[in-house]
Formats: C-alpha cells, sequence, structure tokens
C-alpha cells in the first residue's frame, strides 16, 4: 500500500506571491496583461486600479476582481439581462420533504454507520452488476426549479500541509450560484462546509462530509439542479478491486482524515452518483490533487481528438452529471513540485476554481463546453499553473452542440447502469510522468498495510500533520 499525497484546492496565497518587483508604487503592466486576458470584461485602468490597492499581489487583485465580476453579473441577472434558462429570475421551489432541512437531515441519521466495507462502496447502488438501464428516449428534461448545492473547503489549519484559500474558494462559488444562477442560501437547499466554522454541525469531517452528500442527493427528482464543490487535498491509494486501469484510487481528504481515513472516488460515486434517478442535472467541480476521474464517471473527454473516451474504471450511471476537475489523475492540482519552501506549495493552490469562476461569470450563459473548457485552460495558463482541466460525465453528448447552463438536462443515454466487471487481461496503466514533491517529499507516505490503513491515517501522517 503506497499513499501518494499531493497539494490542491484553495485560491493561492496572497502574502509574498505576486509582487512582480515594481517599486515606488507603479504597477506590473505584464500582471495587467495576464489579468486582462483572464477578464477580459473588465477594463484595463480598473485591473491597474485595483493592482495599485492591492500592492502590486497578482493574486489579490485577481480574487478581488472576481468578486466584483460576480456582483456585476448578478446585477445584470437580477434586471432581468441574464438571459437563458436557469437564472435568478426563474422560479426557486423549496425541498419541502422531511428532513430537507442540512440540521434535520443530519439528527435523523445520526446513528447512521460512518463507514462500510470498501467492496460494498464499489458495486453500492448497483447490486454487483450492470443492469439494464430505462432510456430517456432523447428529449431534454425541464427543470422543475428546485436546486441544491454542497460546498466545501478545508485549509487544514494548523498543519504543515495547510492551504490558505479553500474557504475563499467556497465563499466564492457561493456568490456565483446564489448571485446569478439563483441557488437560494437556506439550509434546505444550501450546505457549507468549511473548517474554520465555529458549530461542528458545518465542519467538514468525514462523517459530515458523508452525511452532507447524501444529503444533498436526497430526495432527487428528474428536473432538480444539483452543485457540488470540494476545494482541498486530494491523494491517490492502491486500489485493490482490480476496477482502476492505473492500480489506484483517487481520493479526497476530510478535516479529520488522520483519524477518520480518506473519501475514495468508489465512495463519492456510490453517496452522490448511483442514487440518483434519470433526468437529474449533477455539476461538479473538484479543486485538488488527482482528481480527474475522482467520482469515478465513465466518459472523459479528449480536447484534442473531440471525442469521448470510456473509463475503464468509470460506473454508467442514470443522472444527467458532469464533472470540471482541476488536473489528470496522475497530476497534481498545481505545481507543486518547484520552489524552495513550503511557501510555493501553498501558492499553487486553488488554481482551478479561481478559473472555473472567471470562466463562467465572464458569460455565465454563452458558453458551449469547448469554449468554457478553453477559458479554464487559458485561465490556468495565465497564472502560470500548467495543469490540464479536464471533464468527465455520466452521459455521452456533443459538446460542440450543446451550451453550458447548469439546468440543461439530459435524459438517460445508457445502454447498461453499474460498473462493469473488472479485466484482469486488461493492461495496467502507467501514470504519464514520475511524480515529483521537491521539498514535499516528506508529504510521501508508505505502508505495507491493506485497506484498513486508510482509516487509521493518524498512526502514519501524525508525524507530518502534528
Amino acid at each position: 500500500f503506497f499513499f501518494f499525497f499531493g497539494g490542491g484546492g484553495g485560491g493561492g496565497v496572497w502574502g509574498g506571491w505576486g509582487g512582480g518587483g515594481v517599486g515606488g508604487g507603479g504597477v506590473n503592466s505584464v500582471y495587467v496583461s495576464e489579468i486582462h486576458q483572464m477578464l477580459p470584461h473588465i477594463s484595463v485602468e480598473q485591473i491597474r486600479t485595483t493592482l495599485q490597492e492591492c500592492s502590486n499581489n497578482k493574486e489579490m487583485a485577481i480574487d478581488r476582481l472576481i468578486k466584483q465580476q460576480i456582483s456585476a453579473a448578478a446585477l445584470t441577472n437580477h434586471a432581468g439581462q441574464g438571459g437563458g434558462a436557469g437564472g435568478a429570475q426563474q422560479v426557486i421551489i423549496h425541498y419541502n420533504t422531511p428532513n430537507s432541512n442540512w440540521q434535520d437531515f443530519q439528527q435523523a441519521n445520526t446513528h447512521t454507520p460512518m463507514y462500510m466495507p470498501h467492496q460494498q462502496y464499489v458495486n453500492m447502488g448497483y447490486n454487483g452488476q450492470q443492469q439494464p438501464a430505462q432510456m430517456g428516449g432523447g428529449q431534454a428534461v425541464r427543470p422543475t426549479g428546485r436546486k441544491r448545492a454542497l460546498l466545501i473547503g478545508i485549509n487544514y489549519f494548523n498543519t504543515r500541509a495547510s492551504l490558505r484559500g479553500c474557504i475563499n474558494d467556497v465563499n466564492n462559488m457561493k456568490r456565483v450560484l446564489t448571485g446569478i444562477y439563483g441557488f437560494p442560501d437556506t439550509p434546505d437547499c444550501m450546505v457549507v462546509l468549511t473548517d474554520d466554522q465555529r458549530d461542528p454541525k458545518y465542519q467538514p469531517t468525514r462523517n459530515n462530509m458523508r452525511m452532507a452528500m447524501q444529503w444533498l442527493v436526497s430526495s432527487a427528482a428528474p428536473g432538480d439542479v444539483l452543485f457540488f464543490h470540494f476545494s482541498g487535498h486530494g491523494a491517490q491509494v492502491d486500489d485493490t478491486t482490480g476496477q482502476e486501469s492505473d492500480g489506484l484510487n483517487e481520493t479526497i481528504l476530510p478535516v479529520d482524515f488522520q483519524r477518520a481515513g480518506q473519501m475514495t472516488d468508489n465512495e463519492l460515486h456510490a453517496l452522490m452518483i448511483a442514487p440518483l434517478p434519470a433526468g437529474v442535472r449533477m455539476t461538479c467541480v473538484m479543486d485538488c490533487c488527482h482528481s480527474g476521474t475522482g467520482l469515478d464517471l465513465p466518459y472523459n473527454w479528449d480536447p484534442y481528438t473531440h471525442r469521448w473516451a470510456t473509463d475503464e474504471g468509470g460506473a454508467f450511471a442514470r443522472a444527467d452529471v458532469q464533472l470540471f476537475s482541476g488536473c489528470e489523475d496522475d497530476d497534481v492540482s498545481a505545481d507543486a513540485s518547484g520552489g524552495d519552501s513550503m511557501l510555493a506549495y501553498n501558492a499553487a493552490g486553488g488554481a482551478m476554481t479561481t478559473a472555473f469562476i472567471a470562466a463562467i461569470t465572464s458569460n455565465p450563459y454563452g458558453h458551449t463546453y469547448p469554449s468554457l473548457m478553453g477559458a479554464i485552460d487559458r485561465n490556468l495558463r495565465v497564472r502560470g499553473f500548467r495543469q490540464k482541466p479536464q471533464l468527465s460525465s455520466s452521459q455521452m453528448f456533443n459538446p460542440d452542440q450543446r451550451p453550458f447552463r447548469l439546468d440543461d438536462i439530459l435524459p438517460n443515454t445508457n445502454t447498461y447502469i453499474g460498473r462493469p466487471p473488472p479485466n484482469p487481461n486488461a493492461p495496467r496503466r502507467k501514470p504519464k510522468r514520475r511524480r515529483k514533491f521537491g521539498n514535499l517529499e516528506g508529504l510521501l507516505v508508505g505502508a505495507a498495510v491493506g485497506y484498513v490503513a486508510m482509516n487509521v491515517m493518524g498512526g502514519l501522517l501524525g508525524a507530518l500533520l502534528g
């Protein structure tokens, strides 16, 4: 068993990153050009003014300008000029089912077991085999107006692997959802888990995250619109089932992962994807390392061939689910391999969330999938990140002909539902390049034990995060 730990998530370190070497109160013209490429609807003069106010700190200026752009897009939307369905002008229907409120749901599920055997997660919802699916007939599904979102941001305070921008990522995403896309900020429709909250019900512990994922999909019906966002650490562990072609499961790390363990892609799929009926739309953004197939969706988009590739480790689902992830499975969510200090590691976080928000707020209702992915990729490169954003899906569609909207819902087109049996003769895919961690080599921890070790990480990583 080897545990590959990589950083991710977070909106960047504002202190000491992006100074640009311009003294005397001047503005770095290179930063002006780079930010204008990323946020083309903001004037050069406004960018200059903001950079000056932020003492030439590029990351701080980008964050401030994005907040301004979100507010401007929200005002336009509320004025009835947003265009397209899915804006805040749409009638919102609240969840009135029993325990739809987050705290009521927690109370009702207090005694639900926190853990299940790993093998049960692999086949959960599918009875261990592929099943014939009821086809949707190719007609788009009409939205019900019910919207629900789960946003998780973890800074891992007081640890050597702390991040400084994940909570800020979540706050910005919440502004986008409520201000532009009409998600209600109410306990039955919006749950935010961050590790700066004093109420233990809103701490991103493994148990709370698991329960919140169940809350997100509970009572979901055709026409409902769901959103999931995670900003934090991602990792990989050995796959003992033979399902993953590279032999590794992708994971996310709760704030208490040392004690409670990580959450694998199998578990995330079982909790959030498998239970959904056909006709539900879920959009997911995962800003963490090794997140390319972080939900085990069956189709991965290749931007070079403009074709979908089927993932051998994916599971076919009924709902219309899309994952925008920060990097490929064998990559980190920002360039954490270089630099001479932990500052370089921290500063590299949160690239995906910022790039995604900048892209959709620049054009909330006009993107196609290629234009959105292109904008995200451009925004990453402008900030100096080499990672490649990924798009995976539960349904196959033509991205060139489908507009990107959170409430554009496809019916099920998969002939079978579930996870195909592993092929023991299939070649094992090797990582594309050797993982490099630079001064983060201390984050690579090995142990010759099985899956159980993943749930007793305290002994393995206590020295790292103590």
